[in-house]
């Protein structure tokens, strides 16, 4: 009975027998399993011993058959770890980026080089918009200054600009003033008005060249009135008594009655300019009662004293 046993065993142990694992191609070579994990019947058979092996135990050992490993070919080539961009959107970025560098170099140009005024102002309204608003707010306020430089000088007592501002039209300036008979003075220079001695009517084609507000103005105004001769020749008051001189008028460091009495810049408070009015009578301490305008402000009529003295003439018609 052993023996039939033995022999029904024995078959079975022999279909336990393990091949060794294929190597497999272009992979890693596995080593045959070691004999302490291999089933005790083939170890066993080996050591030449033939014990009888439950057929149960063979049994559980295939149902639970080990993993061999997986082998995966590699394709040799170095992945560089980014993903590419779709098709397409390259050619996009560098069409973007050149437009951007082509902007920014055209915007330098325009902002170094020399233009004509024409495209530098379009340049410039493309490249700074606000420049245009800036340079007008600029521009403005030089007018506004060059204005009020303008009012001063030419309001400046005994100034005549060009030597005869009555033609001449200033921003700030007023050359239309009441004289005392209510008539109005113009640009044009041409006056009627009042005389400050007489009270007598002017003579209305008078033409008087000088500034309207201006003490020359007057000066030559009442002088005409007075003697029927208006002055001939131009320039600042402080270069009346020398005009006069050359054009054969009486000049005199003493006061007549009427004349014109010329100050010298700084004699008796006169400006820079000088200042002229017409002598009206002498008073008894020697000093000269005179009419004047632009002394109390600008077109202003009053009546001021003046002494005989260093810087005073007087001049008039012989």
């Amino acid at each position: 009975m052993f023996s039939n046993e033995h022999t029904a065993t024995s078959s079975d142990v022999e279909q336990l027998d393990f091949d060794a694992p294929a190597q497999p191609k272009g992979g890693v070579a596995t080593s045959q399993a070691p004999v302490e994990q291999m089933p005790t019947a083939v170890k066993e058979r080996q050591a030449g011993e033939a014990k009888p092996v439950a057929v149960s135990s063979a049994k559980k050992e295939l149902t639970s058959p080990q993993r061999g490993p997986i082998f995966i070919p590699g394709t040799g080539k170095i992945s560089s770890g980014t993903l590419l961009p779709p098709k397409g959107r390259k050619a996009v970025i560098n069409i973007g980026a050149t437009i951007a560098l082509l902007a920014v170099t055209i915007g330098a140009l325009a902002a170094v080089l020399p233009m004509s005024s024409g495209l530098a102002n379009s340049w410039g309204t493309i490249f700074h918009p606000g420049s245009s608003t800036v340079m007008s707010q600029q521009n403005n306020t030089a007018l506004i200054a060059a204005q009020a430089a303008t009012a001063t000088a030419v309001t400046q007592d005994g100034f005549e600009y060009n030597g005869a501002g009555g033609k001449y039209s200033f921003a700030g300036v007023q050359n239309n003033f009441t004289l005392p008979d209510g008539s109005q003075t113009t640009s044009t220079g041409t006056t009627g008005g009042i005389s400050s001695s007489t009270g007598t009517i002017a003579d209305s084609s008078f033409n008087n060249p000088f500034t309207p507000g201006q003490c020359t103005y007057w000066a030559d105004y009442e002088y005409h009135h007075l003697t029927g001769y208006a002055v001939p020749w131009s320039g600042n008051a402080s270069a009346w008594a020398a005009n006069a001189s050359a054009y054969g008028w009486n000049v005199s460091s003493q006061p007549h009655v009427p004349s014109i009495i010329v100050l010298q810049p700084g004699a008796q408070y006169a400006g820079w300019a000088g200042h002229v009015a017409v002598v009206e009578k002498i008073n008894s301490d020697g000093s000269v009662a005179t009419t004047n305008w632009n002394v109390v402000g600008w077109g202003v009529f009053s009546w001021n004293n003046y002494r005989p003295g260093p810087g005073v003439s007087f001049v008039w018609h012989p």
